[in-house]
């Protein structure tokens, strides 16, 4: 039995209704036939913090969801960068075999996906799954690739600290870090990046250093001219910063964390959308609750809805590309 692009949507529609699948995708699967994508070269979606487990949760009922969003626009976006914490916890390969379910039908259409690691990942099980991706690290050993749109390259960093051969619900560090391979990496290649680039991790800018004189920030604004900002994950927050590279000197760096996918804080995705002058980053809010969704029965608190209805209203974020 093949899905055609109709049927998926549909049965992404019903898992959010707490149903399930007749028939379960598969990695091996394609999903989609006869269909003719358009694509909007300049749109990217953004996703972080999916936290999908093997079975069914409540996280993986919100992605299907998101997803179902992407799989609708027409045109699609080129492009989906998902900013880290793939895993539900520890990076079991059950949780990559399920997100991979749910990926899959997007890059079967076309969609280049481009994944970051978080915290709760784990690389080799990542990559036991996500067949081929080892071809695009950038770094050996570390899970840094590239996406490009046709205005603006997102460079995805690796600030995983946990090792692959932690216990199995071993999480590892919570906090991010660049290891020397990685650091040399980026002083050599960032400062020449030939196109306009947004740099990102799972992790917040402030927690990643070059040395321990250097922050991350600092070494970009000072070094990297085509560096147009920085996008990370982790705080499940619709939120920005900015950075300056010391008092009296003029270069300020903005940064952006995005929501959940579906874990706990703000729920949704964001777009990403470039011209040559400028790129503009989107919040398409779905949700907010903490720490999980309510359960039958229970009184949806005040504020939740307050938050929704205040980051609904948040204007876009743009970054000057010239």
């Amino acid at each position: 039995m093949m899905f055609s692009r109709r049927d998926f949507l549909r049965s992404a529609s019903l898992f959010g209704a707490g149903f399930a699948l007749a028939k379960p995708l598969v990695a091996s699967e394609k999903i989609f036939t006869n269909i003719k994508a358009n694509f909007d070269e300049s749109l990217s979606v953004f996703f972080s913090d999916v936290h999908v487990g093997g079975g069914k949760s409540y996280q993986r009922n919100y992605f299907l969801e998101i997803v179902a969003d992407v799989m609708r626009m027409d045109p699609l976006p080129r492009n989906i960068v998902i900013f880290g914490d793939l895993a539900f916890l520890s990076g079991m390969k059950g949780d990559y075999e399920e997100s991979y379910k749910i990926i899959k039908p997007m890059m079967d259409l076309g969609i280049k996906v481009t994944i970051g690691m978080g915290n709760h990942d784990r690389r080799s099980t990542f990559l036991e799954t996500y067949e081929g991706y080892d071809k695009r690290l950038l770094v050996p050993g570390k899970i840094v690739s590239v996406s490009s749109d046709s205005n603006a390259d997102i460079l995805m960093l690796d600030g995983l600290q946990g090792k692959d051969e932690r216990a199995e619900r071993d999480m590892g560090p919570v906090s991010g870090k660049l290891d020397p391979d990685q650091i040399e990496w980026i002083k050599a290649e960032l400062p020449k990046w030939p196109r306009k680039v947004f740099v990102g991790s799972h992790f917040p800018i402030h927690e990643l250093k070059i040395d321990q004189k250097t922050s991350l920030a600092r070494f970009m604004m000072e070094n990297c001219p085509n560096v147009k900002g920085y996008i990370h994950g982790h705080d499940h927050r619709w939120y920005e910063r900015w950075s300056s590279c010391g008092w009296g000197k003029r270069a300020i760096m903005r940064s952006v964390c995005l929501p959940s996918t579906g874990h706990w804080g703000d729920i949704g995705y964001t777009t990403f959308r470039t011209t040559p002058e400028k790129a503009t980053l989107s919040l398409k809010k779905k949700d907010f609750f903490f720490p999980r969704p309510l359960k039958e029965g229970e009184k949806r608190p005040a504020i939740w809805d307050q938050f929704i209805k205040e980051r609904s209203g948040t204007p876009p974020r743009e970054f000057a590309l010239t």
